[in-house]
């Protein structure tokens, strides 16, 4: 008896244990479930993992994807410069033997499109890189094309600015270590043979980001170039009152064409052969303005626009300047044509006595008889038509010659 009593025992001891073993796993169970349910509240899903990855290597894309346009080459100890297709945006690459140089980047979502037109170029390097203001249309793919490639220098302008975009730039460029500068009015430097000189903003304009673009001027033998970022009126106005040179053989257009932008004064000052606007097709702001390309033609200005032709190709070897549209050449002119086109204006007029020439000064917006014994500076001068041409232009009267 006592031994099946101690197998009866046993069994109950079983049965015990393997009742508190089964309560240990559910509960067991019942813990893991609401871990679970805690657990994926906050662990990072397959697509914020994702998100992260093509934040933080998005350089990386297949660059196949996209279709590179037909960038014509330049010649060896030639100035090319290349007006790439960012849609509405601008990214300006200027490349004289091997020094390189990338004004603005293009806008967010534009990266893989820039990079994959700075790698049809094969360019791995850059001498400098200039942001012209902070708006994402000019700096989107600034923090990738950091990344991407070695970049010697960034010139900046003043201000700042409190979107993500811009603190992407500064961390790569501080996790890199690139040199900054911020140029005021007057800096001036070098890219392979051609120069450079910042001729705006005159004054800082912490209110409109589009009043404090960097603007550039380069010189390349007798060649000469424009860079205006998004410069509007205020901005032009105040770069004409001073001694700095604008004239310029091509001139990027301002703000994509915008009627805020390209002053009557102003595209007279500059002078240009050709002008390129830079904007994305059907874009919201109906870039580029009617007012301006009638502006431009009046003017004589070939214009050439990215949105009607994707890149554009301009080279020169300081003599001669050529236009190319998909590897295709549209336009040769000599260099410095604008200061000779406004030479032959003024004979023209000086030989027809019936009409009266008005001469004026772009730094103090005076304007004179041909006549008179206070006449500017050649290359300080614009030539109106007419009286009203000057009036309407912003000019007042020389109380000298009294026009």
């Amino acid at each position: 008896m006592a031994k099946r009593k101690s197998k009866t025992y046993r069994r109950k001891t079983s049965k015990i244990y393997l009742a508190i073993v089964a309560i240990f796993l559910v509960l067991i169970a019942g813990v893991g479930v609401n871990s679970a349910v805690h657990f994926a509240s906050w662990y990072p899903t397959f697509d914020s993992l994702k998100g992260q990855w093509d934040r933080y290597f998005g350089q990386t894309a297949d660059l196949s994807s996209v279709d590179a346009p037909n960038l014509f080459a330049g010649e060896e100890d030639e100035l090319a410069v290349y007006y790439l297709d960012v849609g509405q945006g601008d990214a300006v690459l200027l490349r004289q033997n091997d020094a390189t140089m990338l004004i603005d980047t293009g806008d967010n979502g534009m990266e893989t499109q820039l990079l994959q037109q700075l790698e049809a170029l094969e360019v791995t390097q850059l001498d400098v890189l200039v942001c012209t203001h902070y708006h994402a249309d000019h700096i989107g793919g600034a923090a990738e094309v950091l990344e991407a490639l070695t970049v010697d220098r960034v010139l900046l302008p003043s201000g700042s600015a409190t979107t993500q975009t811009y603190e992407d730039m500064l961390d790569i460029m501080d996790q890199k270590g690139i040199p900054t500068s911020f140029p005021k009015i007057g800096y001036a430097g070098q890219l392979g043979e051609a120069d450079y000189q910042i001729v705006g903003p005159v004054n800082e304009d912490s209110d409109n980001q589009n009043d404090n673009s960097l603007m550039l001027r380069v010189q390349f033998g007798q060649a000469s170039f424009l860079f205006t970022g998004d410069a509007e009126s205020t901005e032009e106005a105040d770069i004409l009152a001073t001694d700095y040179a604008v004239e310029a053989d091509v001139l990027k257009v301002g703000h994509h064409g915008s009627d805020t932008s390209t002053s009557e004064a102003f595209l007279q000052a500059v002078h240009p052969v050709c002008a390129i606007i830079s904007c994305g097709a059907g874009n919201d702001y109906g870039h580029p303005h009617q007012e301006t390309l009638d502006k431009l033609s009046a003017a004589g200005a070939t214009v050439y626009r990215t949105d009607l032709s994707g890149a554009i190709t301009v080279l020169t070897d300081g003599i001669t300047l050529r236009v190319f549209v998909d590897g295709t050449e549209q336009q040769s002119f000599p260099a410095g044509e604008n200061a000779a086109s406004g030479s032959r204006a003024t004979s023209q007029t000086a030989s027809q006595p019936e009409e009266t020439a008005y001469i004026g000064n772009v730094n103090s917006r005076v304007f004179h008889l041909e006549s008179c014994s206070n006449l500017p500076a050649e290359a300080n001068r614009v030539n109106f038509t007419s009286r009203e041409a000057a009036v309407e232009a912003g000019y007042t009267p020389c109380g000298n010659c009294n026009p």
